[in-house]
This record gives C-alpha cells, structure tokens and sequence, in this order.
C-alpha cells in the first residue's frame, strides 16, 4: 500500500498536468487580450516548462526532499504567482485561483508543516497586491477584504484539514489493532491445535501411569514426581482452553483494575509462593481491558521473575492525562542486552529450552486492548503497561 503522503503527490501531479494543459491553451487568448505582453512571453513558457519537469517524477526520485508535499505545493504556488504576475497580474480574472492554493495547503499539510508553506502564501499575494498600481486606491474596499477572505479561507480549511489528519491517524490506530487482534486470534488458534497435539499421548500416559500404580514393583517416589507432571499439564491445557472459551466471549470491559489485581493477588499468594508480590494503587482506576488476557500476561512476568532468582515483585497502578499505567519491577537477574534489542520478535529467548513467545505473546496481547507495553531494567526486570481510560 502506498504512503499516504505518496498518494496526496500522485494525485497533486495529476492535478498539475491539467494546470499545465490550461495555462498553454490560454495562452494564445492572454496575448490576443493583452494580459500577457509579447516580451513576458519567454518567462511564461519558461514557468511552464519548469512545471512540466517538476511534474515528471523520474527525474527527481532519487532527490529527497523533492517527495515531500510541502516542497510540491511550494512549487505549485510560486509557479503560479509568476504566472499572475506574467499575465495581467489582479487583472487577470484567474488570481483569485490563491485561494484554493490556500485551502489545498491547509488541508493537505501535516501539522507544523504549514509553517514553510503559510509564509510563501503570504509572499505571494503581497508581491500581486504591491505589483497592481492601478488597485492601490482601493485599499479599503479590495485588497483589504481580500487579505480577510484568505486568511478567513486557511483558517477553516486549516480547521477540516486537521480535523480529517486526526480522523485518519484513528482509523490507522484502529487498523493497527485490528491486525494484532487478527494475530493474537492466529496465536490462539495455534495453541489450541498444539493443545490438542498434545492432548492426546497426555492421556495415554496417564493412563500408563495409572497402571503403573496398580503393580507391586514400581518406585514410589517416581512415581509421584511422574504423576504431579502430569498433574501440572493437565492443569495447564484446562487453564489455557478455559481462557481461550472466556476471551472469545468477552474481549474488552471497562473495570476497576485496582480490585482486579487485588483479587489476582490472593491467588498468586499460592501459586507463586516463592514470590513476595506487592500490589500497590492508592485510587480506584477504571481501564479498558480483557481480565483473561490481562491475567496470562502477568502470569508470564511473575514465572519470568522467578526463573530470573527474584524473591519480590512490584505492581504500582498511577495514571497519566490519558493513560492507565500499570509498573512491573522485580529485584530478579532483569532483562539481557539480547532480550532487550529483540523485544517485540518471536522465538528470542535466552534460555536453551524457552520457546520466547511469553514477552510476544504479551505484547501482542496487550497491544490488541489498544495498550503498550515497554521493557527495561531498573534494579532488575521493569515493564510498563499503558491501558486506555475507562
């Protein structure tokens, strides 16, 4: 897919092949009338010319800057002020024509960008204003209600210009977390086809073991360690095919995190027992997020911290004027440089075993409920949770 600012050019390059087309037709008339003179002839060819290269792309391709729309709008705009000025200057009835140069700009422009072009705008229409003796009686009652009229035209076109800028970085927003909610929905789909895999000869060994139980010479404490395995990836399986079935169901709510984590708290007090976690909020936070997918995320930070030595963990809440931001620090090993420049990929891991989807498998996670989450070390592993207000 083209770049936006790319697919405003194509079409501002088209639009300047039919000024191009215009201005050489009326030519001929413009001398015949008298707005253009004989010996300004020259200059308005050569202004003509200038455009026809401007507009032939793969000249200029490999020149920076000159695929940047405020530099083509520049362009367009100073061609056409010397093409007023070659031909009749307030005369000519087509001067008018600056203020839709205005509108094009305001409302193309980026934020900050109107700040090269706005100036030139102005320029221009001094030098048509200054240039046309025979208008400067009528200061009062033409060229002051013009200067009213255009900037009265960059205003509001300025105001829909940035209105639709901000209508379009929402639906890339939205078409960002569609994509990562489409990507957690392929990861699921994968765990739950690897679930089933393993599913199967999980039961045939439980069955084995079972009977193993069952004859007089087995060792007994193999047998035990054997059983809370299996014990542990049955859980496992039940735990991540439940969650599957609630996110499905229930994806995004609004609730109050600060009792959220406080209920997960007392959970983890035995399923973590090796762990001290500290959840700290002095207020109650309302968020946008899907508890299910919230609970798996914090549950690969917490294995995460014990595989990495850490004795205590830290859940802070605050909020920012926007955000919801949740701060996970442990006083474990932290983050390797590795993980740390890979961060965002899957399959990185330090650990010979690991499979490195947890920190993915979050991000993306997190990203999907329209979160972020950065990662760093700070006396140990810290990450940093942005959910959206409720």
């Amino acid at each position: 897919m083209k770049d936006f600012e790319q697919v405003k050019i194509y079409w501002l390059t088209r639009l300047r092949w039919l000024a191009i087309i215009l201005q050489s037709v009326l030519l001929i008339p413009a001398v015949h009338v008298g707005y253009v003179e004989k010996q300004n002839i020259p200059f308005y060819l050569a202004v003509t010319f200038i455009l026809v290269l401007v507009n032939i792309q793969k000249i200029w391709t490999k020149i920076r800057f000159t695929n940047s729309l405020t530099y083509q709008l520049n362009i367009d705009l100073i061609a056409f002020i010397c093409l007023i000025l070659l031909s009749g200057k307030m005369e000519n009835p087509f001067w008018s024509l600056i203020y839709i140069h205005a509108g094009i700009g305001a409302i193309l422009l980026r934020a900050g960008h109107s700040a090269y072009y706005l100036p030139t705008l102005i320029l221009g229409m001094l030098s048509v204003h200054i240039s046309s003796y025979s208008f400067h009686s009528a200061l009062l009652y033409t060229i002051i209600p013009q200067w009213i009229i255009l900037i009265t035209a960059w205003s509001l076109t300025r105001i829909i210009g940035i209105s639709l800028i901000k209508q379009r970085e929402k639906l890339n927003q939205l078409e960002k977390q569609n994509l990562k909610i489409q990507k957690l929905k392929s990861i699921g789909a994968l765990s739950a086809g690897i679930l089933h895999e393993i599913g199967t000869p999980l039961n045939t060994i439980r069955l084995k073991t079972d009977r193993l139980q069952n004859r007089q010479k087995y060792n007994e404490a193999d047998i035990q360690i054997l059983d809370k395995a299996l014990t542990q990836c049955e859980e496992t399986i039940s735990k991540l095919n439940s969650a599957q079935q609630e996110v499905e169901g229930k994806i995004i709510e609004t609730i109050n995190i600060s009792h959220y984590l406080m209920h997960l708290n007392k959970k983890w007090e035995n399923e973590f027992s090796g762990l001290k976690i500290h959840v700290e909020a002095q207020d109650d936070f309302l968020c946008k997020i899907a508890k299910v997918n919230l609970y798996i995320v914090l549950n690969v930070f917490l294995e995460n911290s014990l595989e990495a030595n850490a004795t205590e963990a830290f859940i802070n809440i605050s909020k920012s004027e926007d955000f919801i931001i949740l701060n996970y620090n442990d006083n474990g090993e932290g983050f390797s440089d590795f993980i740390l420049e890979n961060f965002g990929a899957p399959y990185t891991s330090t650990k010979g075993r690991g499979r490195g989807l947890g920190l993915f498998s979050s991000l993306i996670s997190i990203e999907s409920m329209g979160g972020s989450m950065k990662i760093s070390n700070n006396n140990g592993a810290n990450i940093v949770l942005e959910f959206q207000k409720g």
